[in-house]
Parts: structure tokens; sequence; C-alpha cells
């Protein structure tokens, strides 16, 4: 008798086991575990994803490594602060110079950032698209834009390209806080209290009710980029926040996420049916003694950015299912572009060069071991001043 039940419980040991496997196989082929040590969004918030937009660009077909398909020049990339974006930035800037496309670029800013929001700004004071005269308002549309902007979304789609794709960049919003936090030196808020308080992300989660408003316009960059008119209090209101994020994924076709930069640039390459070569890239810039955060810091920084929480949970999670909608061809992919990659830096990188910028960070640029024409191309700094000598150029032509 006891050996019939003890083979009963090893059968159904062996059952769970199996069932266990399949369904974390099912349900988990590729998402990582982003909430490792902290507390699952859906708890903190009581969060449902909303539904996302229709994305059967995944599902165009392919033969080997050719896309039977048109590469798309048109992009709108809403460029967020801290997470990874110049180095994308400098893939699109890139491939924009060497195709002869159009950026929107302000001729008020050296980096043509348009600081200004698009509703009730005068278009004389973005620079003309190539070909087209100063004043020739009706003629206005751009291939590209990719610099920091206050976007409405009315307005950018009447200066875009009708095929234009939307796309935007995430990072998880604790360490998005972290590197902004040291970034914007943000440490300074926090000074008169460091006497109490050595570590300043302590100091500033300690104290931040005595320090006002200055407390809260630090929280939620991510959605603040996205979202400009966002008052704190509409932030705090998981409703409105959902409401947001629903049109977000109505409007963005990609959302890449910084922590899976290269799976980012491989649904990049299928959406605008680029080449391997155009998505290639080099680190832009890099933060020296990054902050640090234990688990309870962590936790309070999280809870201080509920809308980014909800809006990088939403992304994450439609991330992943763009890839597992990509097919088993992802993973081949990927190790291609990863291998690819490798081969081109060993070939045509040399030593970098690093210039600080107000000691929080360093702009990193490399060196060309080999001149040739394609390491030159993947090398050579691309920046917005390029596009806007090009464009500025074009009107005394």
């Amino acid at each position: 008798m006891r050996r019939e039940v003890n083979v009963a419980i090893g059968v159904l040991i062996v059952s769970f086991s199996l069932l266990f496997a399949l369904n974390s196989e099912m349900t988990s082929k590729y998402t990582p575990n982003f909430f490792t040590n902290e507390k699952d969004i859906r708890q903190i918030f009581n969060y449902t994803s909303p539904q996302s937009l229709d994305r059967s660009w995944l599902n165009v077909p392919h033969r080997g490594n050719v896309s039977i398909c048109q590469p798309n020049g048109n992009i709108a990339f809403l460029k967020t602060h801290k997470t990874g974006s110049t180095t994308l930035r400098n893939i699109l800037n890139r491939y924009g110079v060497s195709n002869n496309l159009s950026f929107i670029l302000s001729n008020k800013s050296s980096a043509g950032h348009v600081f200004r929001r698009l509703k009730g700004m005068p278009l004389k004071s973005l620079l003309p698209p190539i070909g087209v005269a100063v004043g020739d308002y009706k003629r206005y549309q751009f291939n590209i834009t990719n610099v920091h902007m206050r976007p409405d979304w009315k307005e950018l789609r009447q200066l875009m390209n009708p095929s234009t794709s939307y796309i935007t960049i995430l990072r998880h919003p604790v360490d998005q806080w972290l590197s902004s936090f040291q970034y914007f030196h943000h440490v300074n808020k926090v000074k008169k209290f460091l006497h109490l308080e050595p570590d300043p992300v302590k100091a500033f989660l300690k104290f931040r009710n005595k320090l006002g408003s200055s407390a809260t316009s630090i929280c939620n960059q991510q959605i603040r980029d996205i979202e400009y008119s966002s008052e704190y209090t509409h932030l705090q209101n998981t409703a409105y926040v959902q409401k947001k994020i629903e049109e977000y994924s109505k409007l963005f076709s990609l959302v890449l996420i910084t922590e899976y930069f290269d799976e980012s640039l491989i649904l990049l390459k299928r959406l605008l049916c680029w080449k391997f070569e155009d998505i290639l890239y080099l680190k832009m810039r890099e933060q020296p003694n990054p902050l640090q955060a234990d688990s309870s810091s962590r936790e309070q920084i999280q809870e201080l950015n509920k809308a980014d929480m909800m809006l990088y949970t939403h992304f994450n999670e439609t991330f992943w299912q763009m890839v597992d909608e990509y097919g088993p061809d992802f993973e081949k992919d990927l190790r291609y572009f990863r291998d690819y990659l490798t081969a081109m830096q060993e070939e045509c990188v040399g030593e970098s060069k690093v210039a600080i910028v107000a000691g929080n960070h360093e702009n990193v640029r490399y060196n060309v071991k080999n001149n040739s024409a394609n390491c030159t191309n993947y090398v050579a700094y691309t920046s917005s001043g390029d596009a806007l000598r090009r464009q500025r150029h074009s009107l005394s032509q």
C-alpha cells in the first residue's frame, strides 16, 4: 500500500512539474522578469493593460535577410530623456543624411531641438525641407523628426509625410529616474539635507515633502516627454493615465525598450524594412559612476513614478508580444545582427575619445580604424548639425 501511495505521489509531482514547465514556456518564451525584488505594478496601482494597435507589419514576408517591401525613411521619433535616445537618434541621423531626407529642425537651436510647442509655433522658426523655399509652408512636409520637442500630435502629423511611422523608447522608470536625477544635477535640491543623510537619493526620498513642486517635477519624466500637457495631479489618476496609454498604443507603431536595445532594433528593422547595416550603432553617451539605490529606495522611486511605471509595463508587455509575433526568425536575426555588430566594431572602431559635459555624463566619440567607406559611415558621428547644414545649404541653391 505504501509503495502504491509513493508511486502516485511521484506521478503527481512529475505531472505538476511538466505542466509548470509547459506553462512557463508558453507564457514567457522570451519575457524576462523586470520586477525581481520589486512589487508588481498591478499590485501597486491595480493596473490593467489596455489593448494595443494592429501589428500586421510584423508579418511582412521575408526571403532570407531581404524583406519583400520598400524601405521607409519617414520616422517620427519622440525622443525621451535618459533612455539611450541619443544613440538611437544617431542611427536615424545617419540614415536620413545618407538618403538625403529632410528633418524637422529649429533654426533657433544649434542642435535643432524644438523647445516650443508645435501648436501655435510660427513655421518660420523651422528650416524648410530640402528643395522647398522659405515660406512655402504648404510644401513643408518632413521625413524625420528625432529632436526633443513639445509634441502636439495633430500639428506634427500635418508636418510629417503621410507614411510616417511613430516610435519612441522607454527605460525602466527606476533606472531612468536615477540617471535623470544625476544628469540634471537634482542633487542640488537636497544639498541642505546631506548633513542629515549623505546619500543624495535617500535624502531626496526622505525630505521630498520639504522641496515643494520641485520634488514632483522630476518624476514621471518619460510620460511628460510624450505628453507635455499632463499635470502632476492627472498623473496620479490611474484612469487618466490608462486613457493616455490607450492613445499612445494607437499612435506608436513601436516602442523600443532600453534594456533590450538590440532586440528593439531588430523590430525597428522589420517595421521600416531596413537592412542590418542601417541599424548598426555605437554607444554615444555614458554616465560615469551612476547612482545606485537599495531595494527600499527603488520601491519608493517606483511609487513616485506611478504613471511611468504604468506606461513602461504596458509597452514592455506589447514589446515581447511583438517578439513572439515576429516568429522563429527573431532569434536567428538577433544572433546574426550581434555577430555582424561585433565584426564591424573589430574591423572599424579604433580608440574612443571622451568629452565630459558638466561633469555628469560623457559624450563618447570613436576613431576610425579602417578608412573604408563602410567603416567611415558606421563610425562617424552623424549629428543634427549635419542635417542642419544640409538643409541650410539647400536654401542657397
